[in-house]
């Protein structure tokens, strides 16, 4: 990179496109909180939920040590809460640099991460009704194992979509 693009603040693509999912996912926590009554902090915490039991049960299918491991890991991040991500993008800029991470990196794995884990859900739910509808049902596993796992991903990056949008409270 050169040294006049190092300090360029100028929006690029995944500036735009994580602003845009931040604002999808703003007005799904309004619709929630319109549509139940209860605060969009209940629909973070069962997205996060919804990673790990994702994450639990691809790995109990696949019988896997390190996704195993990252349930617990996972389990971890849903009962600690949330408090020692940055919420200020300047603050995750900071954050990103002190690791030696490259500018943007938790922009990029946030995208790739939620759109990765959409099409992986797709594919895996596809899979399991053609299995389903074939009749070999040997195959069921591998798809729901997929679904599970590319659940996992997307409610993950839509948590933390969430957790990045300042929500006013819900109308008694």
């Amino acid at each position: 990179m050169a040294l006049e693009n190092k300090f360029d603040n100028k929006p690029n693509k995944i500036d735009l496109i994580d602003e845009r999912l931040i604002f999808l996912h703003e007005r799904i926590g309004y619709f929630w909180q319109d549509k139940t009554g209860k605060p969009a902090d209940n629909l973070k915490s069962g997205f996060y939920s919804t990673s790990w039991f994702g994450l639990t049960v691809s790995g109990l299918i696949y019988q896997s040590p390190i996704l195993l491991t990252s349930s617990v890991i996972s389990l971890a991040y849903v009962a600690f809460g949330q408090s020692f991500l940055p919420k200020d993008p300047s603050e995750t800029e900071t954050l990103t640099s002190q690791m030696g991470l490259p500018a943007k990196s938790f922009k990029y794995f946030g995208a790739i991460n939620y759109f990765c884990g959409g099409a992986l859900t797709l594919c895996g739910l596809a899979q399991t009704a053609v299995v389903i509808l074939s009749g070999d049902r040997d195959l069921t596993n591998e798809g729901f194992a997929i679904a599970s796992f590319g659940a996992s991903g997307f409610a993950f990056s839509s948590a933390n979509y969430l957790y990045h949008t300042d929500f006013r409270p819900p109308k008694k």
